[in-house]
């Protein structure tokens, strides 16, 4: 992962690069767990290609049944912003890397839905002990968590938190709560719904029409 710092600063400290796991990206450490934009000169998302996703999926993959190393997922450049606004956090625009970002996206939601679909059909498992479920479902909920803090930010004012879309365009007006923001993006409107959502009701949750019309959604 390449970051440019948007920033007139001595040539030398312009560029900063590291390696980093998905999590450690977007976590909620050194950046104020604050989200990451789409800026309107990026096209939108074009991967249609079944080939292109289903590399990216293989990438992921084939590491899951051999050693369990890490997956090089690519660089992916990030432009750090200067305050422009009262905000007490500043997004950072992804340069290039979208559409992986985006496709992650949409495999990080159906993924949220489909582990809670399984952990409810765990305690109906006659075949399982009930240590085998508990591990289970401690399994499945740190999975969930795990893919939850990738799709979502948190932010808290005055000890009330919020629930957000983490990836969002430049067309999205992303304020500290969901009543204050306004998403019209597919995406970004897909994830808020989904965050609105009680986790006990994700295998109930259904991707927006919007989503499934649009490109983001093919």
């Amino acid at each position: 992962m390449n970051q440019s710092e948007g920033m007139a600063v001595l040539p030398e400290k312009n560029f900063e690069s590291g390696s980093h796991s998905l999590l450690e990206l977007f976590g909620d450490t050194g950046r104020d767990n604050w989200g990451v934009r789409i800026p309107n000169y990026q096209r939108n998302y074009k991967w249609k290609s079944s080939d292109q996703i289903s590399r990216l999926q293989s990438s992921i993959y084939s590491n899951f049944s051999t050693t369990l190393a890490p997956t090089f997922l690519g660089s992916i450049i990030f432009a750090e912003q200067s305050r422009t606004s009262a905000h007490k956090h500043i997004p950072i625009d992804v340069v290039d890397g979208q559409q992986r970002l985006t496709t992650l996206t949409l495999f990080s939601l159906a993924l949220i839905v489909k582990l809670a679909e399984q952990k409810q059909k765990i305690n109906g498992m006659p075949s399982l002990t009930p240590d085998d479920k508990d591990w289970l479902q401690n399994e499945l909920n740190r999975s969930i968590e795990d893919l939850e803090s990738f799709v979502f930010i948190t932010i808290t004012v005055q000890r009330i938190s919020s629930l957000l879309p983490r990836l969002f365009r430049t067309e999205d007006d992303l304020q500290e709560n969901q009543t204050s923001s306004q998403f019209k993006s597919p995406l970004a409107s897909a994830v808020l719904e989904l965050a609105k959502t009680e986790p006990s009701d994700y295998p109930k949750f259904e991707f927006p029409k919007a989503i499934k019309d649009s490109n983001e959604g093919e």
